[in-house]
Order: C-alpha cells, then sequence, then structure tokens
C-alpha cells in the first residue's frame, strides 16, 4: 500500500485527499525517495533500505566507538542492529514504521546527549537542531513515538540542570528552543503541504482524531492473543541480544554491593554522557514497550522492532563492560561455567540463523528461481504468505483483454501493486474492521460517484460489510457482475456496455 500510494503522490494525488491511510505522512515520502531513486517496484525499495540501513551502521560505529573500553567490539554495532533486522525480518517486517525509525529516533537521542558535554556554542547550536530536526522525522513517521521523545529530553534536560552550573536553567531555556527551531523544519513545511491542498482538517483528523476513536471503538481484550504471539515472535528471534543484556544485568548484580547500588543509581541519576545515553536507552526501551502495548488495535509482531536498536546497543555495551568483571573473576568463566555459556549464546545464535536460513531456502526452492536481484524481496519472507497466488489471480488485470482503469481492492493491497492498477477511491480497502460509520458512508458515496471498473472483495470485508453496509453490498450486487469467487476473494466487473 505504501509503495501504490508513494507512486500514485508523485503523479500529483494529495494525501488524505485522494488517498487515504491512517499513517502518518513520513512513511509515504519514505517511500517516494525510495522509489524516485531506484524505482517503484520491491527491488527499488528495497535496495533503498538497505543503503539507508549501511549508512546509519557506519554513523552508529563513528558515534560510539569513543564509550568502548574495547575498540574491535564497536565493530558489533552493525551486526546487533541492522545485522539482527536483516537476520530476524520478514516480508511484512520489512520497511515497517517500527523498523526504519530506528535510524532518526536514535540520533535524536543521541545528539542531545553529546550537546551537554560540549560547551562551544555554535557546535551546540548545530547538534540541537540537528536533533530537532530528526525528532520531526521520527513524529512524521509516527506521532505515537513522541513520548519516547520527550522521556529522553526530559532526561536530558533533568541531567543539564542538576550540574548546578551558572546560567544551566538559561541555557536549557535556549536548547529547548533550538531543537523546537529544527523540530519546525520537518513540521512546518508538511502544514504548508496540506494547507496548500486545503488538507489540513483531514490531516488533522487522521493524526488525532481518528486513531483515538478507534482504540475506543475497536481496542479491546480480544486482541491480546495477537500481542502474545507478537511479544513471543521478538523473544523467540531476538533471544540472542536478551540474553546478551540479562548477562551485562549479571555482571553488575557480581559485583560488591556498594558497587551495584552505584551502577543502578547511575542508570537513574546519570553523572556522565555515558551514563546519559545508557539511560536514555533504557528510556527508550520501556516507554517503547508502553507505547505498543497502547496501541491496541495494532499489537502486530512488528511493532516490536521499535525495540530493536537500543536492545542491540547495549546488548554490545554489555560485552564491553562484562569482559572487565569477567577479566578479574576468571572462575566465573573457567570450567564448566564457561563452556556452559559459549554454548548457550552459540544456540541462541545459530537458532535464529537456522530460521532465518530454512525460511530463505524454501522461497527459493519454491519458486524455483534462480538467486538474483529478482528473488531478493522474497529471502526473508514468509512461504505461506499470499504474494504468489494474488501475483496469479491479478494477470488478467495486467492482461490487454481485461478492461482499463482504475479499481477498488477491500482485500490485500498487494491487489493494486501487481495488477498495475490505481485505486479508484480515497478510501482505503485495507483492514476494514477499524471503520467508523463515516467511513463506510464514504465508502457507498464514492463507489455510487466514481464507480471502479473493478472490485475485488475478501471473504472478511464482504462479512464487515453486510454487518456493517447493506447499501454497499447492494450496489456490488446490482450495478456489478461477478467474474470470479474463490475461497479468497471475489472479483466483480461493473455491468455496463464498454
Amino acid at each position: 500500500m505504501f509503495l501504490v500510494f508513494a507512486e500514485e503522490m508523485t503523479k500529483g494525488a494529495v494525501l488524505y485527499r485522494d488517498l487515504w491511510d491512517v499513517k502518518q505522512p513520513g512513511i509515504f515520502l519514505f517511500y517516494i525517495v525510495a522509489g524516485v531513486l531506484f524505482g517503484f517496484d520491491e527491488t527499488g525499495v528495497h535496495l533503498f533500505e538497505l543503503l539507508y540501513w549501511i549508512f546509519f551502521a557506519v554513523l552508529l560505529v563513528i558515534a560510539l566507538r569513543k564509550y568502548f573500553t574495547n575498540e574491535f567490539l564497536v565493530l558489533l554495532l552493525p551486526l546487533f542492529t541492522v545485522g539482527f533486522y536483516y537476520l530476524t525480518v520478514g516480508s511484512w517486517h520489512m520497511t515497517q514504521v517500527e523498523g526504519i525509525v530506528g535510524f532518526p529516533l536514535f540520533f535524536s537521542i543521541f545528539l542531545p546527549v553529546i550537546s551537554v558535554s560540549n560547551p562551544s556554542s555554535f557546535p551546540r547550536t548545530c547538534l540541537l537542531i540537528t536533533a530537532g530536526l530528526l525528532s520531526g522525522i521520527v513524529v512524521a513517521l509516527k506521532i505515537a513515538f513522541l513520548p519516547i521523545l520527550l522521556a529522553t529530553w526530559m532526561s536530558v534536560l533533568y541531567f543539564q540542570i542538576r550540574s548546578n552550573e551558572s546560567g544551566t536553567f538559561r541555557r536549557s531555556i535556549y536548547d529547548i528552543f533550538k531543537a523546537f527551531l529544527g523540530l519546525l523544519l520537518i513540521v512546518v513545511p508538511l502544514i504548508l503541504y496540506f494547507a496548500r491542498h486545503q488538507t489540513l482538517g483531514e490531516f488533522s483528523y487522521t493524526t488525532f482524531d481518528y486513531p483515538l476513536r478507534v482504540t475506543s471503538a475497536f481496542g479491546s481484550n480480544s486482541r491480546l492473543p495477537i500481542l502474545i504471539e507478537g511479544f513471543k515472535w521478538f523473544v523467540v528471534y531476538f533471544s540472542f541480544l536478551l540474553f546478551v543484556n540479562a548477562l551485562g544485568i549479571i555482571s553488575v548484580i557480581l559485583r560488591s554491593r556498594a558497587q551495584m547500588r552505584t551502577t543502578f543509581r547511575k542508570l537513574f541519576i546519570p553523572e556522565t554522557s555515558f551514563e546519559l545515553l545508557i539511560n536514555n536507552l533504557v528510556i527508550w526501551l520501556v516507554v517503547g514497550v508502553a507505547v505498543i502495548v497502547v496501541q491496541s488495535t495494532s499489537w502486530w509482531a512488528y511493532h516490536f522492532l521499535l525495540l530493536s536498536i537500543p536492545l542491540g546497543i547495549l546488548a554490545v555495551f554489555s560485552i564491553d563492560r562484562a569482559q572487565v568483571l569477567f577479566e578479574r573473576s576468571a572462575r566465573f568463566v573457567s570450567g564448566a561455567s564457561g563452556v556452559l555459556l559459549v554454548m548457550i549464546c552459540s544456540a541462541l545464535l545459530l537458532g535464529t540463523l537456522n530460521r532465518v536460513t530454512s525460511s530463505a531456502v524454501i522461497r527459493i526452492y519454491d519458486r524455483s528461481a534462480p538467486i538474483s536481484w529478482s528473488v531478493l524481496p522474497f529471502l526473508f519472507s514468509d512461504p505461506t504468505d499470499s504474494y504468489e497466488r494474488i501475483e496469479k489471480s491479478t494477470a488478467y488485470l495486467r492482461s490487454p483483454e481485461s478492461v482499463a482503469g482504475p479499481i477498488f481492492v477491500c482485500a490485500d493491497p498487494l491487489y493494486y501493486y501487481l495488477s498495475k492498477r490505481s485505486p479508484a477511491l480515497v478510501t482505503n480497502g485495507w483492514s476494514p474492521e477499524y471503520f467508523l460509520p463515516e467511513k463506510w458512508g464514504q465508502l457507498e458515496e464514492e463507489l455510487l460517484a466514481k464507480r471502479p471498473k473493478y472490485v475485488i472483495i475478501d471473504k472478511g470485508c464482504r462479512d464487515l460489510m453486510e454487518a456493517n453496509s447493506k447499501l454497499t453490498i447492494d450496489i456490488v450486487d446490482t450495478q456489478y457482475r461477478p467474474v470470479s469467487i474463490d475461497d479468497n476473494s471475489s472479483w466483480y466487473v461493473l455491468a455496463e456496455p464498454w
């Protein structure tokens, strides 16, 4: 859906006026950049995402290398962050907001941390404006991430005010202003874009009103099994990183009682920029979990990717700090204990690798295709997904015999992408289970007014239509004739002479 919308926007379509989705504008801009640079297809998007993560990995190593006692370990940062992303994600997870936000979110947290220890006025100003700009990108991707930004910025301000230096409070006010200025560099152009196209109302409705009303109407404990399944996916696939972080905590516990109290106190009341960074990464994890939980109408597994970057960074720091303790306490890592520790780490890492490589082999085997650029989008995808089925079923729409024109899909948006057809309606037929009454009314009006040439409805959407919009069913049944009906979806063509 993101790719289809992004391509339509480059042709002049306006978000929330001609195309509607509950997502914020940032994800569509990501796909627009990817499509313009490398093409509006899967290869183009995934190639752009790969370069995006490589750039992040390089910057991450440069930014954090001074914090390591063992400089060699800094090279683990790309593996434990970007590497684990590619080792664990499937087609459903890749290029989701919760994943790609890790890049701007980390540096929007990191830059204020190093600005605190930089007394020079101009570099400090540049760091804070850049941090504000990155914060604007985070909010443009998803406004639900705002609590993470606020919590970490409050931590930085508290750290700065506690220094008791003269003029600290006034400097903190100036810092807030500088960061806010950077934030405006992203927010103001977005507001001007929607104002120019007279869609500020739709933007506000989509960003603030609609999500709250949907959560109130549909968020319930009935979706808890989905949250549990997502959590299980995260624990299983990130078990190695979780275990390494647990070792870091154990290394703290094994210190003397006085040292342990000091370490945990510094976690809440940091005294150095490194401790402040660790504090903010922990805040990211804690507030991030809360952000995931409150989104009760989602709770998909990919939401847990929001936690992957801080988890990976903290894991490398855990190894770096724990090795000092292990070197001082050879007894802890000698003999059977050391062998057991290595075996557990190896088993967890190899378990992840085995799951991923098995999935990749299945994908290649099922497609009977050579390893090439055309296969890359599927290497990490679930072999049970609907891609092949929809690709075959939309072959007719790509043929000269079909009727030209946009279509409406109340099913998987892959139908749009693989059929090479544009959306006929503003209404997004993906996730109709969260349609509010006005959305069902809008769908009825648009079907009558725009009369798309083809309508594709899956079984779940048909059931929802019968329960919420009898008029939509009447329009489809009286003004369209069925082309094909199977276990997955029903196809209809407009019943009129061409």
